[in-house]
């Protein structure tokens, strides 16, 4: 528990071509951090489907009828 939503999206890596990474959008008051979502995920996943990095953030970008923008979590949260 500890997380409102989340989503997973693929990052460009110059030797592996992508990069799984996630965003996560915290329940007030949690005290979730990547590390420990990690962990968590480590526990319950191969290790080639553990994010590299889990990011938090306050909302996840949405199109109109509430698909998450992946593209936009790359360009905002990869790029920079």
């Amino acid at each position: 528990d500890g997380l409102v939503e989340g989503a997973a999206f693929a990052a460009p890596h110059p030797q592996l071509g992508h990069e799984i990474y996630a965003a996560v959008v915290p329940t007030p008051g949690s005290d979730v951090t990547p590390a420990k979502l990690r962990a968590a995920l480590a526990s319950q996943l191969s290790w080639a489907k553990v994010p590299k990095r889990v990011f938090l953030v306050s909302e996840l970008p949405k199109n109109s009828i509430g698909k998450v923008l992946r593209e936009r979590l790359v360009q905002e949260l990869v790029s920079n």
